[in-house]
């Protein structure tokens, strides 16, 4: 058994990876040099303050509640969480921790995964800017298609009326018209009334309007109904 015990205690010491043992009362008992080499700090400071002192700001919250969850008796497993080094400013340390509460105390295991999670953060914060310049163009192709169906609606769909209507008048005012002219007014009427309704399926396709005024079920059903006056297809929604 003592050398058992030996070999045990020549382990604590010189494995890599923190090893560390903890109070119930949040303070360290005992550490391997490990702890004290990543940490830069000296057992007396390591022991005389709380563990949550040694802990990023920003995370001494979580922290504090998954210790909890491991005092009630849920063992940590590939806990990870930033402490602050006094040489070498955050690390991120991966931990796996269980409490005896006989003893009342921790036994702990980390390890420096601060490289690791170096590369998951730029991986993570470059996504992040993509995602707001997708978000930012997609807001303004989708802005940019809205004013476009906006203009075809309101301004040239309108121009095109207003000319279907000065046709209309010059057929209803004009009597003596030969048969050749009110046929190119009929035809100029036929095509016009066409060009109106192309115009407004343009205008929808490009951005439904409806969707913004009247929303999602109203549009749809509207468009199926669409759909079967052009392609005599029954579609309903």
């Amino acid at each position: 058994m003592k050398s058992v015990s030996t070999e045990l205690s020549a382990l604590f010491e010189m494995t890599p990876d923190l090893v560390c043992i903890a109070g119930k009362d949040g303070f360290f008992k005992k550490v391997n040099p490990a702890v004290i080499e990543k940490l830069g700090c000296s057992e007396k400071e390591l022991f005389s303050s709380p563990i949550c002192e040694f802990i990023h700001p920003e995370d001494r919250s979580f922290t504090s509640e998954r210790r909890k969850h491991l005092l009630g008796g849920k063992a940590l497993m590939n806990f990870q969480n930033p402490y602050w080094s006094k040489g070498n400013g955050t690390l991120w340390f991966e931990w796996t921790s269980i409490y005896f509460p006989h003893k009342e105390i921790v036994f702990a295991v980390a390890k420096d995964i601060s490289y690791r999670k170096s590369i998951e953060l730029a991986v993570h914060d470059g996504y992040r800017k993509y995602k707001h310049l997708a978000a930012h163009f997609k807001y303004k192709m989708e802005n940019d298609k809205r004013n476009l169906s906006y203009e075809l609606r309101e301004n040239v769909a309108q121009l095109a009326a207003v000319i279907k209507m000065d046709i209309d008048q010059v057929s209803s005012n004009e009597g003596n018209l030969s048969d050749s002219s009110k046929e190119i007014i009929e035809h100029a009427m036929a095509v016009s009334g066409l060009l109106i309704k192309t115009i407004q399926k343009m205008s929808f396709s490009i951005s439904p309007y409806m969707m913004a005024d009247l929303g999602f079920n109203e549009t749809l059903g509207w468009l199926c109904c669409e759909f079967s006056k052009s392609y005599g297809i029954p579609c309903r929604f």
